[in-house]
């Protein structure tokens, strides 16, 4: 049986350098999957580098706790349409980009044990009803 995914799916993101903290201390991202047209326009990005910006731009809705090196509220810029303004991209390490990009993308992929409990059998290699048997002859 086919899995059906929820498009605009908001959840709630912690980076794993940070699970380990005390929630206190943790940065919660605001995060959200993509629509059906969202996932044609991140598929139709030309490169690494577009891939991980649109997502961003379009999956990344804000946080809560995250602060500077000075323990200072970080401000989360957004754009004149209300999503991720590249004027945030600044504030991250690379790999934190890279991780968020990837939470975002993850969500609109079936993994594997999906896959396998939704799969259905093979038509072609179930033996013929006697009905479909008699109704070809």
């Amino acid at each position: 049986m086919p899995i059906a995914r929820t498009p605009n799916q908001k959840w709630d993101y912690v980076l794993e350098t940070e699970r380990k903290l005390p929630k206190e201390k943790q940065a919660i991202f605001h995060l959200k999957s993509f629509d059906g047209e969202q996932w044609i326009n991140y598929n139709n990005q030309n490169d690494f580098g577009s891939r991980v910006a649109y997502s961003l731009m379009v999956g990344l809705l804000g946080w809560t706790n995250f602060k500077d090196d000075l323990c200072n509220p970080v401000e989360f810029e957004k754009t004149e349409n209300g999503n991720f303004s590249v004027n945030n991209i600044p504030k991250f390490t690379d790999e934190e980009i890279f991780e968020l990009s990837a939470a975002i993308v993850k969500r609109n992929i079936i993994t594997e044990d999906e896959r396998k409990n939704s799969e259905s059998p093979d038509v072609s290699s179930q033996e013929s009803s006697p009905s479909s048997t008699a109704s070809s002859a």
